[in-house]
Order: C-alpha cells, then sequence, then structure tokens
C-alpha cells in the first residue's frame, strides 16, 4: 500500500481579507464615521470600507464630501465586509435595526476601545476620521442605483 504524507503550507491571506480586520473595520466606521447614532446602513459601510481600500478611493470619497464630485463611481460592493458583517452580528457587537440600519452594542463599543487603546489599526483609524461623519451625506445626496 502507497503512504501519502501531505505537509499543508500556510497560505498568505492580505490583512483586507482576514474576518478579524473586517469585523473591526465595521465596527471602527460605525464609531468614527456615524455621529452620535452611532449606526449606519449596509451602503454607508460599503462605501467607507471601499473608501479605505487605497489612497484613490479615500480621494474619490472626499472630493464627494467636499462637493468637488457629484458622483461615487466607480464604487463597488466587497463581498469580505458583508460577511464579516454576519460575523459581527452574531458575537453581538452590532445589531440590525428596524429599518435595516445596523448599530454598534456596547460588547462592540468595548471591542473599539480594546483596539484603541492597543494602538491597532492605526493608519485606519487616521483615514476614518478623516473622512469623519458622512453618514447625512452619503444618505441625503446619494441615490442608489442598480444597472
Amino acid at each position: 500500500m502507497i503512504e501519502i504524507i501531505s505537509n499543508p503550507k500556510s497560505v498568505y491571506v492580505p490583512i483586507h481579507l482576514q474576518p478579524v480586520y473586517r469585523v473591526s473595520q465595521i465596527l471602527l466606521i460605525l464609531n468614527y464615521n456615524t455621529g452620535s447614532s452611532k449606526s449606519a446602513t449596509i451602503s454607508l459601510l460599503q462605501t467607507i470600507a471601499w473608501a479605505m481600500r487605497d489612497e484613490g478611493n479615500l480621494k474619490i470619497l472626499m472630493d464627494y464630501k467636499e462637493e468637488k464630485r457629484h458622483s461615487l463611481v466607480p464604487w463597488c460592493f466587497e463581498p469580505a465586509l458583508d460577511r464579516a458583517l454576519i460575523l459581527a452580528l452574531v458575537n453581538q457587537y452590532c445589531e440590525r435595526l428596524i429599518g435595516g440600519k445596523i448599530r454598534l452594542t456596547k460588547k462592540g463599543k468595548k471591542l473599539v476601545e480594546l483596539v484603541i487603546k492597543d494602538n491597532l489599526f492605526k493608519t485606519q483609524i487616521t483615514s476614518l476620521k478623516e473622512i469623519g461623519d458622512v453618514s447625512k451625506i452619503l444618505t441625503e445626496k446619494q441615490t442608489w442605483q442598480v444597472r
């Protein structure tokens, strides 16, 4: 009989695709970019996560916020964020409200405080602070269309 021995190699998964990063990203967005309500639509979460992917996207969002642009094209949904949102909801870091908004829970706030205290995701937090509260801008100005 032939004996087969398999030595699995570790696979590199970029940080922006790792669930712990994405869950943290969602919670940080809810903390820094949603005003006092600490709640957001999935579209808002997706838009800010898209803006954080690279400098070009961040510039597009900032230009939109400062009314130097009138659209967010090119903009796309990120499937990894949707999966992380499920993890965040299941672990009770955030909750879904009536009407579909997502809100940070006390447990989620504690995790955000830990991230900040431990100086994790410093670059991302800086970007989120730069973006600021865009919840009203994106919900009032942007009309979403599927083509």
